[in-house]
């Protein structure tokens, strides 16, 4: 075959594949709903993911058609309360506000827990849980330490202290959760920011366990519970809980825990 009829031949099938193209695009087209455009022109346009969806069209498109279907409606973590208005005014509603929640670490252990062996290899927490089930640490129930959740938290609300422990900027936090779910140990957690106090421990061992590997886990002492005024604090299974709808903020628990585990908000 010559080259010209070769390059005719390509040409010939070019058309026919690009007529049916057009053919076909226009047969099963989806109309969209300018509603979408106009949430995604308020969107900050990161595509951070935080939102639970892979793009701002993502969220866009889904928040139209939660309102559509009268469903809860997602939200911009990023964008925060400023953008929700706008898409309030957009979409003609006035949705209800969560309230604010930021991650926080029930964990003090760190350098100051001890370790099951020293740890040489990629620096994510998860990569060690999958090396060992039982981590690193003598307590399984300890934060890895490894800065995973620093490295995935979006708005750079975590950097990893000096003891080896994330640390949590509330004023830059979102609640979005994605350190929460990343996570290995399940020791990050959110809980609402108007909240007095909080238990920063998540060891379920017997005391006198907790006292053999780590210097400030909670022993469940019962001392926590035995001077709260407004029984807002019980032991359960060997760990304090403390319940935020009794909490009165009277701080008499985070003075009188002998392991200063109980941390105010």
């Amino acid at each position: 075959m010559s080259t010209v009829a070769a390059i005719a031949a390509l040409s010939a099938l070019g058309a026919v594949c690009g007529t049916g193209l057009y053919y076909f695009s226009r047969r099963y087209a989806t109309e969209m709903d300018e509603r979408v455009d106009q949430v995604l022109e308020v969107l900050p346009g990161a595509n951070c993911g935080a939102c639970g969806y892979g793009s701002c069209e993502g969220l866009a498109v889904a928040v139209v058609k939660a309102v559509d279907e009268m469903k809860r409606i997602p939200r911009c973590i990023l964008g925060g309360d400023g953008v929700a208005s706008e898409i309030d005014g957009i979409l003609g509603i006035e949705a209800q506000r969560p309230e604010k929640e930021i991650s926080r670490l029930r964990c003090s252990g760190g350098a100051r827990c001890q370790d099951r062996f020293k740890y040489v290899g990629i620096d994510d927490c998860r990569e060690v849980i999958f090396l060992s089930e039982e981590g690193d640490k003598a307590c399984t129930y300890a934060c890895v330490g490894h800065g995973t959740c620093a490295a995935l938290c979006p708005f750079d609300a975590i950097t990893m202290g000096a003891d080896g422990l994330p640390v949590i900027d509330r004023y830059h936090c979102r609640g979005c959760g994605l350190c929460v779910k990343a996570c290995p140990r399940k020791v990050l957690t959110l809980s609402k920011i108007d909240e007095h106090f909080y238990v920063a421990c998540s060891s379920h061992e017997p005391g006198k366990v907790v006292r053999k590997i780590c210097e400030l886990g909670c022993i469940a002492c019962k001392i926590c519970e035995k001077n709260c005024p407004v029984d807002a604090v019980h032991v359960v299974d060997n760990l304090a809980v403390i319940d935020p709808e009794k909490c009165t903020g009277c701080a008499i628990c985070y003075e009188k825990c002998p392991r200063k585990v109980i941390f105010p908000v």
